[in-house]
Parts: C-alpha cells; structure tokens; sequence
C-alpha cells in the first residue's frame, strides 16, 4: 500500500521486525533522546497524543485516560497515577437511620 501511494516499498517483514522491536529499541537508546510525544490512533483514523515526557526533567503529561500500550511499554515513565483519595471521617458516628416514620429533612430551596 505504501508503494502504491508514491512511497518506498518496505516489505510486510521488516515492518513487522520493526514493530516487535521498536520498544526494546527505544529504552535501549531512550538516554539519546530530549523528549517523547506518544500519539495513538485509533482504527477510526482518529489520532490524539497520549502522553508528553520531558527527558531533561523527567516530567510525564499523560492524557486523561491512556491506552493500553502506553501504560504496557511507558510504564518506568509515567508516575503512580492513581489518585490518592483519603478517606474523611464520619461527622456523625451513628449510622443513618433508614425509619420510614422519620420526616426527611428537604434539601432544596424555599420560596
């Protein structure tokens, strides 16, 4: 297909190395390099960056949500980015009450 569109013709096994290898490849040399941008594309044709790094300050700025290959190969890359939630204490330590007979306090406004 690429031969067909004006491009070189690079046969479907060197892609193939290519693509087994491009991982093992790049964290071998990763030292040699300033930045990283990660874009995925999707089988709809629609591409979206998925993460920036900064190697000069080691700085990830991940998408929101990552695909699947990005957290699988860029994994010593990307911070913890699971979100620390703490937990708040009761402000009451009685459990609610769940009596049908209890009149339930409104929470909206009044006119």
């Amino acid at each position: 297909m690429r031969a067909e569109n004006g491009e070189h013709l690079v046969s479907p096994e060197v892609i193939q190395s290519m693509y087994e290898n491009i991982f093992t490849l790049f964290n071998k040399y990763k030292d040699r390099f300033s930045g990283l941008i990660a874009v995925n594309v999707e089988k709809t044709g629609n591409a979206y960056i998925s993460l920036e790094y900064n190697f000069k300050n080691k700085k990830a700025f991940p998408a929101l949500s990552l695909p699947d290959w990005i957290s699988r190969e860029f994994k010593e890359l990307i911070p913890d980015l699971t979100p620390r939630i703490k937990r708040l204490p009761r402000r009451n330590s009685q459990p609610p009450t769940d009596d049908p007979d209890e009149p339930k306090k409104s929470r909206g406004f009044r006119r």
